[in-house]
């Protein structure tokens, strides 16, 4: 069963929507009609009498009733996808090269990407039908976490480590790191990471990374700003979902329910 703190972030990566609106969604009636029904106190979430108009539920997570019959409420899409280096971050491409649309077969929903990885980039992306969810994960003031594991030139020391936690300047404006470890054998995380970005030659180090901004090529250009530029790069955590088993090219769909409950 995943952790509290995992149930905390995952909670709060789904947006709450008004009460009436989701009745609407779910057929129940119109927005204006579902406000009556809202009023006249025939609406319970999870279990709980509602009146106010103002009240929101979360699809995945709460329990709706309308005169004590539970609804269906409007479910959306959510989809983890493992994509591999030389494939475009976009359901098509007019070029004709290899895109995400490409791994994605006959889905029963029409989704979309949640940012982009660069053509040279691999690991997690996140695939949704849900705008609203989508803003809450790309927006900086929400601050999703984004973890990857990079293989760079030369070997970090505590002042250029340091230098990426404090800031350094780039020509967008300041950048800094949340965390950066420098990956040591026989560790499991090293194990791991040279799966995905393959054994540092000479003059090399993996390291894992941690930032909560998505500027184009931002991993890329904070780490070459301190003299140890990207050999190959993946990452490994977008918001509170994580690659894990995912296999390259490979989607799994996902419940917020069934990771709440495990």
């Amino acid at each position: 069963m995943p952790s509290m703190s995992k149930k905390s972030e995952i909670e709060s990566s789904r947006v709450p929507v008004r009460l009436q609106k989701l009745l609407a969604e779910a057929g129940i009636g119109s927005r204006r009609a579902c406000e009556v029904l809202i009023k006249d106190g025939r609406i319970k979430v999870n279990g709980l009498l509602v009146t106010e108009l103002g009240t929101k539920a979360i699809p995945e997570l709460d329990h709706v009733t309308v005169d004590g019959q539970p609804i269906k409420l409007p479910q959306k899409a959510i989809y983890l996808f493992n994509k591999p280096r030389k494939v475009i971050s976009s359901m098509h491409d007019p070029e004709g090269r290899k895109c995400i649309g490409d791994f994605l077969g006959d889905l029963s929903h029409r989704v979309f990407p949640v940012g982009r990885l660069d053509y040279d980039v691999s690991g997690l992306m996140v695939l949704t039908n849900d705008g609203e969810f989508a803003n809450r994960l790309l927006h900086p003031s929400f601050g999703s976490k984004r973890v990857y594991v990079a293989r760079v030139l030369g070997n970090l020391d505590e002042k250029k480590m340091e230098a990426l936690l404090k800031g350094v300047y780039l020509p967008d404006g300041v950048a800094k790191l949340s965390d950066v470890q420098i990956l040591i054998p026989p560790s499991k995380a090293y194990k791991s990471a040279i799966k995905l970005v393959g054994q540092e030659k000479t003059d090399e180090s993996i390291i894992r990374v941690e930032a909560q901004e998505g500027r184009n090529h931002f991993i890329k250009r904070i780490l070459e700003a301190v003299g140890h530029p990207v050999s190959k790069l993946s990452r490994i955590q977008f918001g509170p979902f994580r690659l894990e088993s995912i296999e390259p090219g490979s989607l799994r769909q996902i419940s917020l329910k069934e990771e709440l409950l495990g």
